[in-house]
Order: structure tokens, then C-alpha cells, then sequence
């Protein structure tokens, strides 16, 4: 009996395989006299690429292969066919970049020369003739690569690709290797047979092709078959998707809520880009933020958070709010963004005072602290000398004190550097020694026990608060940073009992009232000495104060009890933002 002749069709992947495969298996009843033909298209390859992929991915020894390799030339030794070929790309491993379960493979088929030696040992009785096709590196490492994106398993773009993997493509130096995998298997039987990709498929027929040659199909039986192959599965250039349009959460001042201001530019000019939720109010600071970020139970996780509050801040702390308090409660800002894996975008903006000062506290160290976490800043200050070619006139940019024109180049130019930022946005990155203390804490609001007797419909949402005269009580042990309240130019003097036998002074909860003036509006009390707030045990009780008491006014407030009007009941407390122990469950 003649001996029977063994193809092996290697590949590699993106050579052409698949036009070849399809030639094969659409001819299969021409040849079937021929040919036994072990096809990945129609699966009947696939028991040995996968003991390939296994020992690749290193869940099989050689040993266990080539007993799987050995079980099939058992079954070639039974079949009637002068010829046999097996042709499946997979077979010298999985291709560069590709993502199986939890396996990446990181190289150029580092496995096949081993699993080649393995194959020629068990195939050697029939002379085996291994093939591949060897395409020029470039071309061939990007439809690689437009494959596995194409198979989800890479995200990257091209060049990211080659970065990240650093392929060496040295055809001549693998093939060698394969070569003497084929020598020392088969103990000289065997042989390889590289083809070059851009000069067989340059040919007009299938029985010129080297490939076909080698299966030395007869005439009378070629003649029966497709002359020509078809291109299968080629190489598309791949068309990038359109940008996504991200979600992003505004905590901010006035500045923030300006119509013509850089929020509203950002809705305006790019709104298939970004999705924002502006949650900005007028005249607080980040202890607002902070309530309006927890308050917002349905935030789209991941959401980058732009913060703007860098000039009610100044404000506050030129009204006597201490530093460290404004520091701290950007820090859980920080802190929480990432917890939540959040961007965290400050957009720096100074009041008009501030401009040309050497003096000022405040943003030396709000710098500091974003750089200590790795969060770049949007420095507004900056893009205005930018904009301006040096040093500029406030009066050509600031509307008042407070907030900047809107008919400037400045909120556009904001709006697209903010717009930038979003798009490369990473969340803060965890200080170690900082970690330590807040990772055994929470930021959470509390809100009166108290049943809600009123709603301050005119903010939205609409707030339900109890009335100070009804003595919000808070079931609190731990620490208070600041309380979250509904006033008016009525608000009383508030004692704020914290359980402890040692409450601070009173408070005054009164704001400006009169023509133009809202008769009642949303503000933060910031509770305590201390940056961390007020200890509380147990509970934490507000009540009115009587009689001619002095409290003390924080920013934004009065106190001018003869010019109260009569409306107690429309003043009261809705939360308190609050450290406490934090709940590993």
C-alpha cells in the first residue's frame, strides 16, 4: 500500500486561511477520493487546535498533546485517502493580542515551535509537509490587530497595539525555529514549507498556488473545481466609532449657573459629547456640593464631577470660615470621587478682589491639595492672561465682584478646555497617609428625625425641612460638618446641642431680606471649631433662642431681629452633612 501523505496547513492567522479553507470545503465531494481533509470550517480541525490552545495557555503538558496528536494519526492510518490535510490557522496557538477566558496572549505563537515538534513526533509515519504563509510584518501585525478588535478582545488603536505588545516580526529567525521543530519531530521525515502571502495570492489559479501543488490533487479532479479562490473574510479598515456622550455632574456657584456662562456653553456647543447635570446653587460652597452630590441618590456612576466654587469660597473664609474647614470638605470631595471612580475636574475661578494679590491663602493651598491627589486644574486665572496676551484689567472681564462677563471670549474658552479635560478625565489618585483616615469614615446626610412639617417647594428638588421651632432632633454619634437649612430674613438665633453637655455659641440662621431679594433660600451652616466639624453623641438637637441673644454670623447671614419679619414657621432644618463610622457590610 502506498504511503499515505500528511499536509499541515499552519496558517498563519490573517494570510489568507480562510479563502483557502472555503476552496477545500466547497470542493470536498470533487476530491473526497483524493483528499481527507480536517477543516476548520466545518469544526472537524477543532479537537486539535484546542489541545493546541490548551497547551499554549499552559492547561495541558506536551505529553498530554502529543497523546492527542498520536490518537489522530491512528485515525489517519484507517483512511482511504493517498492524502490528508489538516488546515486550521489556531494550530500553532492563539494570535497575538487575542483574550480567552483569562488568558492574554502577549506574543507572536511562542508556543509553536514546541507544539510543531509535538505534531512532526506524532505524524513522522507520514512524511508530514508543514506550510505557512509568511506576509510582510506591517500589513499583517494591523489586520491582526483589526481582528482582535473586531472580536472585542483589544480596545486599543493601532499604534497603542504595537505599544503595548512591542511585536518583533522576524519571519526568516521563526521560521528557522519551526524548521528544526519539523527536523528533530519527525527525525528527518518531515520538512517546512513557507510561502510568501503577497506572492501566492498574486496568482490567478488555485493549481499554481504552492499550497495546492503540494496536495498534488490529480488533474481530472482539479479540472472538476472552482479555478479561482474566493476572498474570505478579508481586512476592512476599521471605522472609528462616533465620540460617546459622557455624563458629567456640575457642583458649583454662580458662576456656574449664568446664562451665557461656561455651564451653559458646554449644553449648548456640545451636547453630543457631554450629558450635564448641573446641580450648582448661588452663594455656598463645597459643604453645599457635597449635600448636592449625596442628595442625588440616581448620579450615573462613573460621571466626571466638575467642582466651581473657588469664589464663594474666598468669601467665605475672608467672613471667617477657617481654611482647613474649606480644605477639608473639597478633601471628601475628593475622597469620594474615588470611592465612586469619578473624574474630578476643578475649574478654578477667583472674584475680582482676588486678582494681582500675594497675599491670598486660598488658592495657593487648594492648588496644593488637588496636586497632592494627581488632579489637574482648569486655572481660570491662567486662561485669562492667556487670553488676554499677559496682564489684564479685571473691569474687561468681571460683570461685578463675583462673576465674569458673558459677551468675553472666557466662558467659550472655558466652556472648551473644560469640554478637553472631560474627555482625558481620570478620578483623583488615593494619598496612602490620607487613606488611613478617611477610609474609616462616611460622608452621609442625615435628616430629622422629626416628622417634615413643610416643603420649600421654590428649589429643586423641593426640600422638606422641619421648622426650628419644632427642635429638629438628628440621631447622630459621630461628627457634624455643616447643616443644611430652609431660611428667610426671619431665621432665628439656633442653639445647636450636640450631646455632649458642651454646645457652641448660637447661631444666627438670618438672611438679608427686602425688594429683589428671594424671601427664602436654601443655605449651609458650617457646624463647629474644629475642620472636622462638631463631635455629636447620640443625637444633635437645634432649637430657637430666645431673648436678646448675640449670635454669631457666618457668611451670607444677619442678624437684625428688628427687621424680622413675623415667619418663624418658614424656617427650619433639612440635613446635616455628617462624618460617621463607616459600614464595611
Amino acid at each position: 500500500m502506498p504511503r499515505k501523505r500528511l499536509i499541515v496547513h499552519l496558517g498563519y492567522h490573517k494570510t489568507g486561511s480562510s479563502s483557502i479553507q472555503q476552496w477545500l470545503q466547497d470542493h470536498v465531494s470533487e476530491l473526497k477520493p483524493h483528499l481527507a481533509c480536517y477543516n476548520l470550517v466545518d469544526g472537524s480541525a477543532n479537537p486539535l487546535k484546542f489541545a493546541a490552545h490548551a497547551l499554549s495557555m499552559g492547561r495541558i503538558g506536551p505529553e498530554e498533546f502529543r497523546q492527542r496528536a498520536e490518537e489522530w494519526a491512528a485515525e489517519f492510518r484507517t483512511l482511504p485517502q493517498p492524502v490528508i490535510c489538516i488546515t486550521d490557522e489556531g494550530l500553532p496557538g492563539l494570535p497575538l493580542g487575542s483574550l480567552t477566558q483569562d488568558y492574554r496572549e502577549t506574543g507572536i505563537y511562542p508556543k509553536a515551535p514546541l507544539i510543531v515538534r509535538l505534531m512532526a513526533e506524532a505524524f513522522a509515519e507520514f512524511d508530514p509537509v508543514f506550510v505557512v504563509f509568511e506576509r510582510e510584518a506591517e500589513p499583517w501585525l494591523k489586520s491582526v490587530h483589526n481582528q482582535m478588535f473586531k472580536q472585542g478582545c483589544v480596545a486599543e488603536d493601532y499604534w497603542s497595539f504595537i505599544d503595548h505588545y512591542k511585536p518583533e516580526v522576524d519571519w526568516p529567525a521563526f521560521r528557522a525555529e519551526l524548521a528544526a521543530a519539523v527536523e528533530a519531530g519527525s527525525k528527518g521525515r518531515g520538512s517546512l514549507v513557507a510561502c510568501g502571502f503577497e506572492e501566492e495570492f498574486a496568482k490567478s489559479a488555485v493549481r499554481d498556488m504552492t499550497f495546492f501543488r503540494l496536495l498534488d490533487i490529480p488533474e481530472a479532479l482539479m479540472a472538476r473545481c472552482r479555478p479561482q479562490l474566493a476572498h474570505i473574510n478579508p481586512s476592512v479598515p476599521l471605522v472609528a466609532p462616533p465620540p460617546a456622550r459622557l455624563p458629567a455632574l456640575v457642583l458649583g456657584g454662580a458662576n456656574s449657573m449664568q446664562q451665557g456662562g461656561w455651564v451653559n456653553l458646554l449644553r449648548r456647543y456640545f451636547t453630543q459629547l457631554v450629558e450635564i447635570r448641573n446641580l450648582s446653587s448661588g452663594a455656598g460652597t463645597t459643604a453645599m456640593g457635597l449635600y448636592r452630590f449625596l442628595s442625588t441618590p440616581d448620579r450615573a456612576p462613573g460621571a466626571a464631577v466638575f467642582w466651581e466654587y473657588g469664589v464663594s469660597e474666598y468669601h467665605h473664609l475672608n467672613g471667617g470660615q477657617p481654611l482647613d474647614s474649606l480644605l477639608y470638605h473639597v478633601e471628601w470631595l475628593i475622597q469620594l470621587c474615588i470611592r465612586e471612580n469619578r473624574p474630578l475636574i476643578p475649574v478654578l475661578m477667583c472674584n475680582r478682589t482676588q486678582v494681582g494679590r500675594a497675599d491670598d491663602p486660598y488658592v495657593p493651598a487648594l492648588r496644593r491639595l488637588f496636586a497632592s491627589y494627581g488632579v489637574p486644574i482648569l486655572d481660570v486665572p491662567m486662561l485669562l492672561t492667556v487670553l488676554a496676551r499677559g496682564e489684564y484689567r479685571p473691569d474687561e472681564w468681571y460683570k461685578n465682584n463675583v462673576l465674569y462677563k458673558t459677551d468675553t471670549p472666557l466662558p467659550e474658552r472655558v466652556a472648551e478646555y473644560a469640554m478637553m479635560m472631560h474627555r482625558q478625565g481620570r478620578p483623583p489618585v488615593q494619598r496612602p497617609e490620607r487613606a488611613a483616615h478617611f477610609d474609616p469614615l462616611d460622608l452621609s446626610l442625615k435628616v430629622p428625625e422629626n416628622a417634615p412639617a413643610s416643603v420649600f417647594e421654590k428649589f429643586s428638588p423641593p426640600i422638606s425641612f422641619v421648622p426650628f421651632g419644632d427642635g429638629p432632633e438628628i440621631a447622630l454619634s459621630g461628627r457634624a460638618l455643616a447643616a443644611m437649612i430652609v431660611t428667610s430674613g426671619s431665621g432665628p438665633a439656633i442653639e445647636v446641642d450636640p450631646g455632649t453637655g458642651d454646645s457652641p455659641p448660637p447661631l444666627s440662621t438670618q438672611i438679608q431680606s427686602g425688594p429683589g431679594v428671594p424671601e427664602r433660600q436654601f443655605r449651609q451652616i458650617v457646624l463647629g471649631n474644629d475642620p472636622q466639624g462638631l463631635a455629636v453623641e447620640g443625637a444633635l438637637t437645634i432649637r430657637p433662642v430666645a431673648g436678646d441673644t448675640q449670635p454669631r454670623v457666618q457668611t451670607m447671614f444677619v442678624w437684625e431681629p428688628a427687621a424680622a419679619p413675623d415667619q418663624r414657621a418658614d424656617n427650619g432644618l433639612a440635613a446635616v452633612l455628617c462624618e460617621i463610622p463607616r459600614n464595611r457590610d
